[in-house]
């Protein structure tokens, strides 16, 4: 029986009645639905709507607590319910309440704001307490939000009248989103105004000088980094005066965001009795106005409150200045500023003594560096200014960067350099030598002598080149081999020059080394590159000849002997007339006379010579004759483009003989070349033809077609699309044209096979046109079936509801409630009998794609509640063509193991190749299995062993002929169910 939630009702009302409004364009459905709440529930008060329309007229008139809501209903449908009612900003609790699948409305509904989605097919009992506890749970959830919007609504009437300034600000984009009356009060401005700042608005309140520190602190905040309790800056109020504000800061969650609250107090009198006690001290000032370094001291807003007379002549400001509330950080270059003014704030923070390098700025412009040393001064235990010596380093600064600047010309040298002392060990090196030498660190060199980096067998050479330089104090250049850190050995070239003092005696040396392997390499290379001159021709590929003036052969390489036939020996001292065939001979005398007076001449002629065997053999020679009167000549073998010039002149006449158009074109469209079909088919002789561009023998309509084409052909290099040529006689003649991106004598050009393809398009006329009557019939049928499944489902959900209440008022007859299980039954099956019908016309329609079978595994898994079943899913990665109803098939495998195995307790989906590149899915269970007699039953039209209509397997047989796929069933008896998909092709 039915549990009544009466204790949830007082949670939320007490006593009180709900009222309930329930739309649905079925009599039947409100007529049960509102006796089976009240049975449950007596605290409902339920109002009824046949449509949508009817329903706002009741909503304009009385107050409800719930609206429950049809899907598929006339006008307008429960999800347009929803969306007017929340673009109205009705924000009632809206529950759907329809037979349709959870998964083609669920989303879309949460999305518009339903509160819950209830699906009304199924166990009645089960049905409508889920109904009735929705309702119950939507209004509660309802209730709350209203509760923290009061309790929101008291905590800002505190906040509106508090005494201390508050204000709220959120960040991405930086705003503010709340101010109170007293934040007005210390700013000048309305609580409105400040409460819409933007990240500019918000900057106007504070002195430019504390920005970049308040704002640091609000990233911080937000970010939630520890920074501390309170601090204090200078704000700027809206008539533009200066005040001194403490600011506490905390981070809040401000509507349903996280933002930082800031509480301000005005301390602007407490800062001035501060800045009261800077203006004593008068013995002091008379004293520091004696010393030669310049002394000053600031407040804690950096305001200059003294500056001694050193300071006032060097920086160029008069006393006038200084009373006119001189800030110090003026005097700071810009580049420095920043830097400055964060180490004055380390020392307000209590580090007791700040010692740092700046560029100051004189009154007049000029510059000049100083070093400052500063001290707190505090009072009160309380560090309320600062005193500062300043020392002026410009001459020190000046040789710093002299040393300086000669210390980076050497580092950027490109060349090693060394310094040591006279014995020999190193005092600097720069980084290129460390490179050169595969070292990583100076202290690694430093201090060792300069022999180790030089190869041993060099030692002997490089002490002498040393003693030598120190003997006569002049430079040595020698080339020696050098060891890098891992010993390996490179060449270079040492420049060593001594450095003397004033008497000219020897206190240390210079080393410049050059790495110079490279350049060796190249004079190797240059001495081998010789050698291998002789080789490469000896070995060249092209025949080689070399003859003296008489014509006689001198030099003959490999090439020429092979390409002959003869040996080297057989072929010196033979005449280049010799091995002519008879007819070319006139022709190359003629070249060799014309060789007689013409000196580095180069000719290049097609000869034919004769091979030692009596076969002829088609060369290109190319000779030249040297200034000594010699003749050299390369003869390269073109045999085989003779045959190739043969078999075009053969495809030349295929051309013509094709029945296809054949055009060859410009990417501009004028006409090259074309066969005999192009102009006979289309009425043109072939003179008019040749002054052709492409484009006229488009129609009006394929025109524009023809550039896109032409650009796919550019990109892709071939391209296949139809179109519409014009005949002469204005003629239409339907094509498809083959266009293919060619390169001919160094032109880009465009071949295109037009074929005729009129028949094509008629019989393809006449198929479209059968195609859309037999879619018209198929729409049909779809419509009727849809809207007879859900007419009759809500009849069937009716008489469900009725068996239901009958059966509780004669629970104790028998007979009765027997015939009314019947009954219930017989609507289960129907309403299985209607999903498959709907599965079944929707089968082939949707468009295979690639599905993940791991998904789709994963997803029939969860359409199942309390699964006891083990689910063992090896097919992730796996991607098949296919639609949504392979979610389907691997549903109604695991329901009829749950249904029917019996002593089922896991499954197992795995895959496994197959021939020719196919796969095969694999379905196993470990339940009772298929009886043999079962096994060629199973895919038939209504089989069942029981309790089931006999659809399931009946529709994946379907489903493989959709997909192209095989099912077989392969287990033995009484080891599990197991299912063999065979599909062909496997997708790449």
């Amino acid at each position: 029986m039915l549990q009544h939630p009466s204790s949830a009702l007082i949670t939320i009302t007490g006593t009180e009645t709900i009222r309930v409004l329930h739309v649905d364009d079925d009599a039947s459905i409100l007529e049960i639905s509102k006796q089976i709440l009240l049975d449950l529930n007596s605290h409902f008060d339920i109002d009824q709507a046949c449509c949508v329309d009817d329903a706002f007229k009741k909503l304009a008139v009385e107050n409800y607590d719930v609206v429950i809501s049809d899907y598929e209903m006339p006008q307008k449908d429960g999800l347009q319910f929803l969306k007017e009612l929340r673009g109205q900003n009705n924000e009632i609790p809206f529950v759907l309440f329809t037979g349709k699948g959870r998964e083609e409305v669920a989303v879309k509904a949460l999305n518009l704001g339903a509160d819950r989605y209830i699906n009304k097919i199924g166990n009645t009992e089960t049905v409508y307490a889920e109904l009735s506890d929705a309702l119950i749970k939507t209004i509660e959830r309802k209730t709350s939000k209203k509760l923290h919007a009061e309790s929101e609504s008291k905590y800002r009437k505190l906040v509106e009248n508090s005494l201390l300034g508050i204000a709220i600000i959120q960040s991405s984009p930086t705003r503010s989103v709340f101010a109170n009356s007293a934040m007005g009060k210390i700013f000048g401005y309305s609580p409105e105004e400040i409460g819409n700042f933007s990240s500019e608005g918000i900057s106007k309140t504070i002195h430019p000088d504390d920005r970049e520190k308040l704002f640091n602190r609000l990233k911080k905040l937000s970010e939630g980094k520890d920074i501390e309790p309170s601090c204090e800056f200078r704000g700027i109020r809206k008539d533009g005066s200066t005040i001194w504000v403490e600011l506490s800061s905390s981070l809040i969650e401000y509507n349903g965001r996280l933002a930082v609250q800031g509480v301000f107090l005005d301390i602007t009198e407490r800062k001035k009795a501060e800045l009261a006690i800077l203006e004593g001290d008068a013995k002091f000032k008379e004293l520091v106005n004696l010393l030669p370094e310049m002394v000053f001291e600031i407040d804690a807003n950096a305001h200059v409150v003294f500056a001694n007379a050193r300071a006032l002549e060097l920086t160029g400001y008069s006393k006038e200045d200084l009373e006119k509330g001189f800030d110090a950080n003026c005097l700071v270059a810009p580049e420095d500023r920043s830097r400055s003014k964060e180490n004055m704030k380390i020392m307000f923070d209590g580090n007791m003594r700040q010692s740092n390098e700046y560029t100051f700025i004189r009154k007049d412009g000029t510059r000049f560096p100083v070093s400052l040393s500063s001290v707190p001064i505090v009072h009160d235990r309380k560090i309320i200014g600062a005193r500062g010596v300043v020392v002026d380093i410009t001459e020190s600064k000046k040789a710093e960067k002299e040393l300086k600047m000669l210390s980076l010309a050497i580092q950027k040298t490109k060349d090693g350099v060394a310094i040591g002392e006279p014995n020999g060990y190193i005092t600097y090196v720069n980084d290129a030598l460390l490179e050169m030498c595969g070292v990583a660190d100076k202290k690694d060199v430093i201090g060792k002598h300069v022999l180790e980096f030089v190869a041993e067998r060099d030692r002997p050479r490089a002490i002498q080149s040393s003693l030598e330089c120190l003997k006569t104090g002049q430079s040595y250049l020698g080339e020696f081999t050098g060891l890098r850190n891992d010993g390996s050995e490179f060449q270079i070239e040492v420049a060593t020059t001594l450095i003397t003092d004033e008497k000219g005696h020897g206190i240390g040396f210079v080393d410049i080394i050059r790495n110079i392997s490279e350049r060796k390499k190249t004079e190797a290379a240059l001495r081998e590159s010789i050698e291998k001159t002789q080789f490469y021709l000896e070995n060249a590929p092209l025949a080689f000849f070399v003859s003296k003036p008489d014509g006689k052969a001198e030099f003959v390489n490999k090439a020429a002997c092979d390409l002959l036939g003869y040996s080297q020996k057989d072929l010196l001292g033979v005449s280049f007339a010799d091995v002519l065939s008879r007819e070319d001979l006139p022709r190359a005398l003629e070249l060799f006379n014309a060789f007689k007076n013409k000196t580095n001449g180069v000719s290049i002629r097609e000869f034919r010579l004769k091979r030692k065997s009596g076969q002829t053999v088609n060369v290109f020679l190319s000779a030249a004759r040297l200034s000594d009167g010699k003749v050299i000549a390369f003869c390269q073998d073109i045999s085989e483009r003779k045959k190739a010039e043969e078999e075009l002149k053969i495809a030349a006449t295929i051309f013509d003989l094709a029945t296809d158009s054949i055009f060859v074109h410009g990417t501009d469209g004028n006409i090259v070349n074309f066969n005999e079909a192009a102009y006979k088919l289309r009425g043109y002789s072939k003179e008019e033809m040749a002054k052709m561009n492409i484009h006229d023998l488009d129609s009006p309509e394929s025109i524009k077609m023809f550039e896109p084409a032409i650009n796919d052909v550019l990109k892709k290099g071939v391209a296949v699309f139809d179109s519409v040529h014009m005949c002469k006689d204005k003629s239409l003649l339907p094509v498809e044209i083959h266009a293919r991106l060619i390169e001919l004598e160094g032109k880009t050009l465009i071949l295109s096979v037009v074929r005729d393809v009129t028949e094509r398009k008629a019989a393809e006329k006449k198929l479209k046109e059968n195609s859309d009557r037999l879619e018209m019939m198929n729409e049909k049928l779809r419509v009727v079936g849809s809207l007879a499944r859900h007419d009759v489902r809500n009849k069937l959900s009716a008489v469900n509801g009725y068996a239901y209440l009958l059966k509780k008022k004669h629970n104790g007859q028998a007979d009765i409630v027997e015939q009314l299980n019947k009954i219930e039954q017989a609507v289960a099956d129907s309403t299985k009998i209607f999903e498959f019908a709907k599965m079944y016309e929707q089968l082939g329609v949707e468009k295979l794609t690639y599905v993940d079978v791991g998904e789709a595994v994963d997803e029939a898994v969860a359409l199942f509640s309390g699964l006891t079943i083990t689910v063992v899913n090896n097919c992730h990665g796996v991607s098949v063509l296919a639609d949504s109803f392979l979610r389907q098939m691997f549903y109604n495998f695991i329901d009829n193991t749950r249904k029917y195995g019996v002593k089922a307790t896991a499954t197992k989906i795995y895959y496994e190749d197959y021939e020719r590149g196919g796969l095969r899915l694999i379905y196993e269970d470990d339940g009772v299995g298929i009886s043999e007699e079962n096994k060629f039953k199973l895919f038939r039209e209504g089989f069942s062993t029981g309790g089931s209509t006999g659809f399931g397997l009946f529709f994946i047989k379907k489903m493989m002929s959709v997909y192209g796929w095989t099912i077989t069933e392969e287990s033995q008896p009484g080891k599990g169910a197991k299912f063999v998909i065979t599909i062909p092709t496997r997708p790449s």
